[in-house]
């Protein structure tokens, strides 16, 4: 994975994956070899606080990328 997957199960930023292809879709079929990196999501239900939690996870050592509200 080269970016930090939003939605899927099990997968993190770096893993290696297998996919097959199927009636033209791209489906994922697992992880392949574990890069032994951590994946949290968090929400943040005051938006005026965002940028100080993605401040102090960048500071952990952690990155951050933010996904759209539904």
């Amino acid at each position: 994975m080269g970016s930090i997957p939003f939605y899927a199960v099990g997968v993190s930023l770096g893993d290696e994956i297998g996919v097959s292809l199927e009636e033209g879709r791209i489906i994922f079929n697992g992880v392949v070899r574990d890069k032994g990196h951590a994946r949290v999501r968090v929400i943040v239900f005051d938006p005026s606080e965002s940028a100080t939690v993605i401040r102090e996870i960048e500071e952990a050592g952690g990155r951050c990328e933010v996904g759209a509200e539904d």
